[in-house]
């Protein structure tokens, strides 16, 4: 069906379209080697085979996807026609996985800094959570997410997936090449509500949390140190039978 186009911007500039996709060519290069890599690196060392390393692999696994699915916006910044119609739904695979991959990324960033959190400031608490049914059901929750804020609506409608005519990619479709009204401007702000505030501000929290309880029992550390010294040397009228205290129990009690 023929949509009729509203004047506006659209990136015909083909030299410009050649610098953006060599651009893209050296990303899918570089982010298919590295997270490759990291994937093979911790199935093949069981050492590396660790809690949050799962969430470390979940990260490398989207990140692998969206540099696979880069190739198709590659491709097509560099046609010089448009999308053939016959293969359009290869393109909208390829940007349903692109902005849902990207969701996940962003997710298992705030995941990770969270598990590093409960790790350093709760230690107990952290074996009693992390079990492999409680990491089973959050990789999923890291995948169910994002399929919700970026595949559903655009079933339901409210916006579109495929090739995208103004910017030439594989992405959600801009509204001028579609049929409804404003469907693209609530398909951006659903992914915009879903994909920032909530992953910001856990990422923001845990990692503050972290610096804050690190600086807190440093001071308390060398202040066991000093207090120690003085105490070994005379210096200090204190009781000097201190009880030696292990790695995990100043994480665990300053």
């Amino acid at each position: 069906m023929m949509v009729e186009v509203k004047e506006g911007f659209v990136f015909e500039s083909y030299p410009q379209r050649v610098i953006i996709a060599v651009l893209l060519i050296v990303v899918f290069v570089l982010g298919t080697t590295g997270n490759s890599l990291t994937i093979f690196a911790v199935i093949l060392s069981r050492k590396l085979q660790t809690v949050t390393n799962v969430f470390v692999i979940n990260l490398a696994v989207a990140d692998l996807l969206t540099c696979l699915t880069i190739s198709f916006s590659i491709v097509a910044k560099l046609r010089t026609s448009d999308w053939p119609a016959a293969t359009h739904w290869t393109c909208s695979i390829a940007g349903g996985i692109l902005l849902m991959c990207i969701g996940v990324s962003v997710y298992t960033l705030a995941t990770i800094a969270l598990n590093r959190y409960i790790l350093i400031t709760k230690t107990s608490l952290f074996w009693k959570i992390y079990k492999p049914p409680v990491i089973a059901v959050g990789v999923a929750l890291l995948w169910f997410i994002p399929f919700c804020i970026t595949i559903l609506p655009a079933i339901f409608g409210l916006g579109a997936l495929g090739y995208n005519p103004k910017y030439k990619t594989c992405s959600d479709i801009s509204d001028e090449y579609l049929p409804h009204i404003n469907s693209t401007e609530a398909y951006d702000f659903i992914q915009l509500a879903g994909f920032i505030p909530i992953p910001l501000f856990v990422t923001f929290f845990s990692y503050l949390s972290i610096i804050l309880y690190v600086r807190k029992n440093a001071k308390n550390l060398l202040h066991y140190k000093a207090e120690r010294t003085k105490n070994m040397y005379g210096e200090s009228t204190v009781n000097t039978e201190v009880p030696s205290i292990s790695t995990p129990d100043i994480l665990e009690h300053g």
